[in-house]
């Protein structure tokens, strides 16, 4: 009897097991639409006015994995709260007045839009905004509704954001931990090949520079997926802070590797290292060999016995190019195929050095009695930077704009949705370029006609029962949001589907029986799409190429003023921008359309611009390289003993950037290049190789390099 019973338990879990979703996106989708569902009941229970506003919180607040959810369900709650209180006061002093009552709106968007764009709690702002405006746009319906709806609206919302939370952490929890674990995994191998590649190049010549250099591109890429994903894994149940602090400083140093890899790759000159190449085999050899011992430790959270090698092999490398075993010869008269042998170890030096560095502190990072050092920043934080960035002050003003003309539509055509088009005329607003807001205005409107269509469908036959409605909810969501889970290029239709599906269905009371939820969504939708265009054309051109042409001369006067400040700075501790962000907005708009998309001029001023931006790319390498890897003051005093006039250098890149004017700049080059034609440093390296000396050559390559690179823009 025993057995027959464990034998059936054993049967319903296996059943149970077979019937549990595999994929991420497949359990997400399932815990979506479960969740929605869930909070869209509760609502019919209580007879909430709404009920919708807790079913689209759910679907706004889906992701594949938990942490993302609960950052997004705490911010928004708490900018709903916040901005229906607002609202609610705002409507207090602007109820008599119509120009302050378009002034309180005004204001309200763009302020909010304003610190979405850089704050961290961006969604919170953007929300508190729209909350706010609910409650104001009830002085132009019902004013004596004001009260109720900032008491009410949160309320629905909150019911969401509490069903989703709870659903995100009991229901097919996906962990950023375990998906961070396979990425980081992932990165590692593709470290380990990218060395290999370094090894081919620098030895056996089997391979060109710019394969290296598109390898490690997407290696960044990688990473920068990777750190993204960080910010929502201390959110997540079991997360120690030492833990994500780990995976941080481990992506930092990739991140720093790759930077000196593009400095590298773009630089690198091919030389006789034929003297020292069993050396610097044997060297990536034993950094291949430590990357494998600490990923295992990393992987798996465990302790490992073995000794690193490669900064021992660093060492044996070094003294190899000391000793007449590197076949350099005797320490004084080198002759000139010594002093080729020195150029070509101080082309890899910086990169040998850094591979060295990174092994070191990964190392360390993994020790249990690591902690992570805070450090004084020295640059300026892409935070900092949007505060004052007069594209942010014009966006906001321009979405604050667009929000004005849609309401201003909806008052004097009293159509219905009209508060869907004011958030509509946000939402495509913020968008980057006209390029953007095409698409994202398309699939608003596609999700709204596939969602709401699939919802009205059944009322053209019969009366909906909550039975129909429990199983069209339940499996349309779940169809929708893996669309979206699965499609991340077009996820914004499978978004929208579900909000208008659930508009459309979640109506007060139970059951729809009429079409007018999701008409009113459509409609709403229409005239936010009108008000964006009509501004964006009008106001403030944001078409692409105006765009990207504001954003890459924002980054040549940031590259200009980080050169300056490099240089000429150092006594008054002048910070750096971090560029970071902006190099990657440029790179994201100059990949935006396919190979082949434009013709004729418009090619041509692609072409253009990712010239451009492939040079600045390059400032921005030798910038960094000098920023982490040279150190001036011993550059400097190095300098002197023999002679060269350092200042005179750094005055004369500084100057080439801050002119457009082609004589001068001619000028100042003919007069850098002599003073570089009588500067050889490598024939005493070779006979005296040193850090010190190693570190002037290097800065001196840099400044060099730095010289052939200013554009005009």
């Amino acid at each position: 009897m025993q057995t027959r019973l464990l034998k059936r338990i054993d049967e319903v879990f296996r059943i149970i097991r077979i019937l549990t979703p595999k994929s991420l996106e497949n359990r997400a989708a399932l815990r979506t639409a479960i969740a929605t569902l869930t909070a869209v009941l509760i609502a019919f229970t209580f007879h909430l006015d709404n009920p919708y506003w807790s079913g689209m919180t759910v679907v706004i607040l889906a992701n594949v994995y938990t942490g993302s959810i609960i950052d997004k369900a705490i911010l928004r709650i708490v900018g709903t709260v916040i901005g229906a209180w607002v609202g609610y006061f705002l409507a207090g002093l602007v109820v008599n007045s119509f120009f302050l009552y378009l002034l309180a709106n005004f204001l309200l968007i763009s302020l909010a839009i304003y610190y979405y764009s850089f704050s961290t709690y961006a969604y919170a702002y953007l929300l508190g905004a729209l909350a706010a405006f609910i409650v104001l746009s009830q002085l132009a319906l019902t004013p004596e509704n004001a009260f109720y709806v900032a008491i009410w609206r949160p309320v629905e919302i909150g019911l969401g954001v509490i069903v989703s939370a709870a659903a995100a952490w009991c229901v097919f929890p996906n962990k950023i931990k375990d998906s961070l674990l396979k990425e980081t995994d992932l990165l590692f191998d593709q470290l380990n090949h990218l060395l290999e590649q370094l090894s081919s190049v620098l030895i056996a010549d089997e391979l060109s520079l710019e394969v290296v250099a598109e390898e490690n591109t997407q290696f960044k890429k990688k990473i920068k997926q990777s750190t993204e994903m960080i910010g929502f894994m201390r959110l997540e149940l079991g997360i120690k802070r030492e833990r994500v602090d780990q995976f941080r400083a481990l992506l930092a140093q990739f991140l720093n590797l790759g930077r000196k890899i593009t400095y590298f790759t773009a630089y690198y000159e091919k030389g006789d290292l034929a003297p020292i190449a069993k050396p610097v085999i044997d060297f990536i050899a034993a950094a291949q060999n430590d990357l494998k011992l600490i990923k295992k430790e990393f992987i798996t959270a465990g302790a490992s016995t073995e000794t690193l090698q490669t900064e021992a092999k660093l060492a044996d490398l070094y003294q190899g190019l000391s000793s007449q075993k590197a076949g350099l010869g005797e320490l004084s008269g080198p002759d000139l195929g010594q002093i080729s042998a020195a150029k070509s170890y101080l082309g890899v030096e910086p990169l040998l050095q850094q591979i060295s560095t990174m092994i070191t502190s990964l190392s360390n990072i993994l020790s249990k009695s690591y902690k992570p050092v805070k450090q004084k920043t020295q640059l300026i934080s892409s935070q900092q930077q949007l505060r004052n960035d007069p594209d942010i002050i014009f966006s906001s003003i321009k979405t604050a704009l667009s929000a004005l003309l849609a309401l201003s539509f909806w008052l004097v055509s009293n159509w219905p949705g009209g508060i869907n088009g004011i958030v509509s005329s946000v939402i495509i607003s913020i968008r980057k370029n006209l390029f953007e807001m095409k698409n994202i205005s398309l699939y608003r409107l596609l999700g709204c006609f596939i969602g709401g269509g699939l919802a009205l469908l059944p009322l053209n036959f019969y009366s909906m029962n909550l039975y129909d409605f429990i199983v069209l909810m339940f499996f349309a969501v779940w169809g929708f949001s893996y669309f979206s889970f699965k499609n991340i290029t077009y996820s914004y239709i499978g978004l929208q589907a579900n909000v208008a599906l659930i508009i459309s269905l979640a109506q007060e009371g139970g059951p729809p029986i009429d079409l007018e939820g999701g008409l009113e969504r459509l409609a709403g939708i229409v005239i936010g799409i009108v008000a964006s265009f009509l501004v964006a054309n009008v106001l403030w051109r944001t078409d692409f190429f105006s765009l990207l042409s504001r954003h890459l001369r924002k980054l040549y006067r940031s590259l200009v003023y980080n050169i300056n400040a490099l240089l000429l700075g150092r006594q008054k501790n002048v910070s750096l921008y971090d560029l970071t962000s902006l190099l990657w907005l440029c790179r994201s708009l100059i990949e935006t359309f396919p190979e082949g998309y434009f013709k004729g001029k418009k090619q041509e001023r692609l072409e253009q611009a990712k010239k451009n931006f492939v040079q600045m790319t390059l400032i921005q390498a030798t910038i960094s390289h000098i920023y982490g890897s040279v150190d001036l003051a011993s550059a400097h005093n190095t300098a002197a003993k023999y002679n060269i006039e350092l200042k005179e250098l750094e005055k004369g890149v500084v100057t080439l950037y801050q002119t457009n004017e082609p004589a001068v700049r001619e000028s100042i080059k003919q007069k850098m290049d002599e003073s570089l034609a009588g500067i050889d440093l490598s024939s005493f390296y070779a006979a005296t190789p040193g850090p010190e000396l190693s570190n002037c050559i290097s800065y001196l390559n840099a400044l060099n390099q730095l010289r052939q690179m200013p554009l005009n823009l």
